[in-house]
């Protein structure tokens, strides 16, 4: 479907074509032939049909696909597998994390006469999850499909490495650079481990990287919240809700009613972005607030935010977006003049 944008005549055919393509066609007895040649500007392809002398100018873009290597032309399917058909799915990290999902085989009810296909899956060590970062995962991964195709894999100790294991018992490992997100698979499945040296999708490569471990950090509603106390540079505040909705602080100061809504919102069902290592060796970094939440059945939780989006509560560190940052540390004591009595 190529289409020139200009033409040009009494071209000289005695440079030799960088390309020539022979089509043949049912219902005509000779080929067509086109050969190729470059333009001085390099923008253009010139395309000369059989033994005319005029020739077509086709943009370079146009024609790019009949210079990419024979790779280039292979299926792109890598493994031919549904997720319906997976039972068991490891994901390792280059840094160590380790995500073990398995689920039940399908039951067939005699009874019912149907197969019930929707059995849960469970991570291991977890009593929840985000089942839709995995649910996301799955229909992004398989059919397993490459971007592109390269000669052959990249060689790294550093891999993210996915291992999937049918109900029929097949197995196939995957292993991805995570520079270049090219890969290579193995296993035990019939025809589908031909290929070597794929490159996955930068959507795909993201969704195996997701945080699959439940995010939700503060399990609690804004209802459940008796009052907060912060503890930052600028000193320490207590917060809490009146009856008659308006939020009031223990130094007796104005509140930024807005702000202090917001930041009881925040708190209250708090979701991390991701899960993270303490770092071991290194100073703590800077602590911005430390911020106490108690609630009306009498618990209490302490979330300490640290620079760069770092958090903390009791021993399990997170990585907190730069908006609820913003939230958590925000100065609450109101900027607006005391009403004149």
């Amino acid at each position: 479907k190529s289409q020139a944008e200009s033409y040009e005549t009494n071209v000289q055919t005695g440079e030799e074509p960088i390309a020539t393509i022979t089509i043949a066609a049912i219902g005509r007895p000779e080929p067509d032939i086109l050969k190729i040649r470059t333009e001085d500007n390099s923008t253009h392809y010139l395309v000369q049909r059989n033994h005319e002398t005029t020739a077509y100018r086709v943009p370079v873009d146009e024609l790019k696909l009949i210079f990419e290597p024979t790779l280039a032309f292979r299926s792109r399917r890598v493994l031919d597998l549904t997720a319906d058909n997976v039972h068991h799915l490891v994901i390792q990290w280059p840094d160590g994390s380790i995500f073990d999902f398995s689920r039940e085989p399908a039951v067939h009810d005699v009874h019912m006469d149907a197969t019930n296909k929707t059995r849960p899956w469970v991570l291991e060590g977890q009593d929840r999850f985000e089942n839709g970062a995995l649910d996301e995962l799955l229909n992004a991964l398989l059919p397993l499909q490459a971007e592109r195709w390269h000669d052959k894999p990249v060689s790294t100790p550093q891999a993210l490495t996915v291992n999937l294991a049918t109900t029929q018992g097949g197995k196939a490992d995957i292993r991805i650079d995570p520079q270049s997100r090219i890969g290579l698979v193995t296993g035990d499945l019939d025809g589908t481990f031909e290929y070597q040296g794929f490159e996955i999708s930068q959507d795909l490569y993201e969704r195996l990287k997701a945080e699959f471990r439940y995010r939700t950090v503060l399990e609690m509603t804004i209802d459940q919240i008796n009052q907060v106390t912060i503890e930052a540079a600028n000193g320490r505040l207590t917060i809490a809700k009146d009856d008659a909705g308006q939020y009031t602080s223990d130094t007796g100061r104005r509140i930024d009613q807005a702000g202090a809504g917001i930041l009881f919102d925040t708190l209250a069902g708090l979701r991390a972005v991701r899960f993270i290592e303490p770092s071991t060796g290194q100073p703590e970094p800077e602590q911005l607030a430390r911020i106490r939440i108690e609630t009306k059945d009498g618990h209490s939780h302490q979330c300490i935010v640290y620079s760069g989006g770092q958090s903390r509560i009791g021993k399990r560190w997170f990585i907190i977006d730069s908006q609820n940052m913003e939230k958590l540390t925000k100065d609450l004591e109101s900027k607006e003049p005391e009403a004149i009595k």
